[in-house]
């Protein structure tokens, strides 16, 4: 199962989220279940890390409507970031390579792009005077000016000394939240790293949920022996991040073994796991969190499947 095929890594802490409203007439605060309508909300996400890759996502856009770009979106709060420039005379660089905290952010291509933060990013002012900030690189320690968007799956990774764990990265997301009170998760062929835009916890099998673009394949070759199909192989997956940082691997068919309220076994369309049982609102690893990705396979290339809120 694809769940084998990848190391698991942990995240060193667990996630919180801070909604503000910033409304005209009344500034409200939000709980992370409370739906968000407003246009004008903005907030922020942290997020602590070690030094080892985690799928988190892009959950905000810029208050301003303007494209998002990294440098805005996403800080590095503690330890220090790394420098780059060991001398800026010769351009001698540091390890930083080696040791910055990363980021890989998908481009318009779907293709993930690298990219390190630094204490002195090299800039250029609209005079072309250079100066040297902090924030986010490219591998030649150039101050990255690249467009990320909400709903955008990335690759996050703490600072790093060698094969030590130098101990926990904070980094802060923060910007708009999603104004509109629906979105959508595309899906191909094969795994994608995708993000969750939504500043509530969505249950993969809420109605909620719109997975109608999906293809659901049998589950059961045999429900008087329980002889199952080869749905593990051929039904559209889901990795979802659970409580201790590893993945949870769910799929997509069209018989999920359930129970209704009178204790009547019945098989629905659902998500279920591998035994073929369909996941309850009860489970708390079948919901995909505030700034967390998941690993995406729709079986099929072109689909799109919508959440709301």
């Amino acid at each position: 199962q694809f769940r084998h095929q990848r190391p698991i890594n942990r995240p060193a802490a667990q996630k919180r989220l801070m909604i503000a409203a910033m409304a005209v007439a009344a500034g409200a605060a939000f709980a992370e279940t409370t739906p968000i309508t407003s246009a004008n909300v903005v907030g922020y996400n942290v997020k602590t890390m070690n030094n080892v890759f985690m799928i988190r996502a892009i959950q905000f856009d810029t208050t301003s409507g303007d494209t998002a770009k990294l440098n805005e979106i996403v800080k590095c709060d503690s330890p220090v970031a790394v420098e780059c420039w060991a001398d800026r005379d010769s351009w001698e660089y540091t390890d930083f390579l080696e040791t910055a905290p990363q980021i890989q952010v998908p481009n318009s291509s779907d293709d993930f792009e690298l990219f390190y933060y630094v204490t002195d990013a090299r800039v250029y002012d609209e005079d072309g005077n250079e100066s040297f900030v902090e924030g986010w690189a490219d591998d030649s320690g150039v101050l990255a000016d690249f467009d990320v968007f909400c709903g955008a799956g990335v690759w996050l990774r703490g600072y790093k000394n060698g094969t030590e764990n130098v101990g926990d990265t904070v980094f802060t997301f923060a910007g708009q939240v999603l104004a509109d009170d629906s979105g959508d998760i595309s899906g191909e062929n094969m795994f994608k790293v995708r993000g969750m835009p939504f500043p509530v916890a969505q249950f993969i099998n809420s109605s909620k949920c719109d997975w109608s673009n999906l293809t659901p394949v049998e589950c059961w070759a045999d429900r008087d022996t329980w002889e199952y199909t080869d749905f593990l192989d051929t039904a559209p997956q889901i990795q979802i991040i659970n409580a201790s940082g590893d993945y949870e691997l769910y799929y997509y068919v069209s018989d999920a073994r359930s129970y209704d309220e009178d204790g009547n076994e019945i098989f629905v369309q659902g998500w279920a796991d591998d035994s073929g049982m369909l996941l309850t609102d009860d489970n708390d690893s079948a919901y995909a969190q505030p700034g967390d990705g998941v690993w995406f396979n729709a079986r099929k290339a072109g689909v799109s499947c919508s959440i709301s809120l």
